[in-house]
C-alpha cells in the first residue's frame, strides 16, 4: 500500500468505530454527513444506508472512476440556477446509487482569473 492508501484505510476504520457509536448513543438522530473525497467509497456508502443516514461527500477526480464515467456518458443533466451547475441523479455504484453535483466559479487569484471546479457525490435526492 502506498501512503495515501494506508491514510485512507485508517480514516475508513476510524469512521466504522465512530459511526457505531453515534448510531448506538444516538439512534434516531438524523444525520447528515459532509465529508472529503478520503470517505467516496463502499464502506462510508454501506454504512450511511444501514443508518438511514444522509451523506454529501466531496469528489475527487479518479477516486471512483465508474462514477465520473457515467456521468460524463450521459449528455443531458439538470442544470441548476446558473449554467456553470449541474446533476444527475441515480448513477449506479456496487449496489448503490448516488447523485452527482457539479459547480464552477471563477476566482481572482493573483491578479488572474482562475476556474475552480468542486464535485460532490450524495444520496440526497
Amino acid at each position: 500500500m502506498n501512503i495515501q492508501q494506508i491514510k485512507q484505510d485508517s480514516e475508513t476504520k476510524a469512521f466504522r468505530r465512530l459511526a457505531a457509536r453515534i448510531k448506538k448513543d444516538f439512534p434516531r438522530l438524523p444525520i447528515l454527513l459532509l465529508c472529503d473525497s478520503l470517505y467516496a467509497g463502499e464502506p462510508v456508502f454501506d454504512i450511511c444506508k444501514k443508518n438511514y443516514w444522509d451523506y454529501i461527500i466531496r469528489y475527487k477526480t479518479g477516486s471512483i472512476k465508474s462514477i465520473m464515467e457515467e456521468y460524463e456518458a450521459i449528455p443531458k443533466k439538470g442544470c441548476g440556477k446558473t449554467p456553470k451547475t449541474e446533476f444527475l441523479s441515480g448513477i449506479g455504484y456496487k449496489k448503490h446509487e448516488v447523485n452527482v453535483l457539479k459547480f464552477e466559479e471563477n476566482q481572482m487569484r493573483k491578479k488572474k482569473i482562475v476556474t475552480v471546479k468542486f464535485q460532490w457525490l450524495t444520496n440526497i435526492v
